[in-house]
């Protein structure tokens, strides 16, 4: 878990253990825009650029099981 400009958020490695998935699950997820922490405003999970690590907020709920 990480801290960014306020927001808490965890990484591919942590929400696959916190949802009980593959990692790559996780990923496809991201990149599908399917995580998501429903707020006032929806934070998405983010990349700085292609090939770093996802950010996923804190907050997300697993997207199917």
């Amino acid at each position: 878990m990480c801290e960014q400009a306020g927001n808490s958020y965890m990484g591919v490695p942590e929400a696959a253990k916190k949802w009980e998935v593959p990692e790559e699950k996780v990923r496809k997820w991201c990149r599908e825009g399917l995580v998501f922490e429903e707020t006032t405003v929806c934070k998405y999970a983010e990349q700085d650029a292609p090939r770093r690590p996802w950010r996923i907020p804190i907050g997300a709920k697993c997207p199917e099981r």
